[in-house]
């Protein structure tokens, strides 16, 4: 299968490159500086991310919000991690950091396909992380 990440993206295009991701603007970006940090190994989950990603993950993502935070007017910061088969085809395992505004309505106008889910169930078990 074709990965827009793997394939297409341009070194000239990567705003920073670690060991194990890599920045990039948002080709459609919900906000003016929505940023993607992308994994550089191809893996489509979190959970397939090996400990060396999850290790240096977390500490990149509050880098990269802390630059924008101190240098930029804004609000704060909107987190999006992009994870398993709710993907867009031809991608594979990354986060989306958008710039948010006093009144951006950035919620505005979602309409999201409500779904059941047994809901008693996850909180049984996430208690269980306790």
């Amino acid at each position: 299968m074709h990965c827009i990440f793997c394939q297409d993206i341009k070194e000239t295009e990567k705003i920073f490159v670690t060991s194990d991701f890599f920045g990039v603007f948002d080709l459609n970006p919900e906000q003016a500086g929505h940023l993607l940090i992308i994994s550089r190994r191809h893996v489509m989950k979190l959970t397939d991310l090996n400990p060396q990603e999850v290790a240096a993950f977390f500490p990149l993502v509050q880098k990269c919000v802390a630059i924008l935070e101190r240098n930029f007017p804004v609000l704060g910061t909107t987190v999006v991690l992009n994870n398993g088969g709710a993907m867009d085809e031809g991608v594979h395992f990354h986060a989306h950091l958008i710039p948010r505004y006093a009144n951006d309505q950035f919620w505005q106008g979602r309409v999201v396909q409500q779904h059941s889910l047994a809901v008693a169930k996850w909180r049984q078990l996430l208690s269980e992380l306790s």
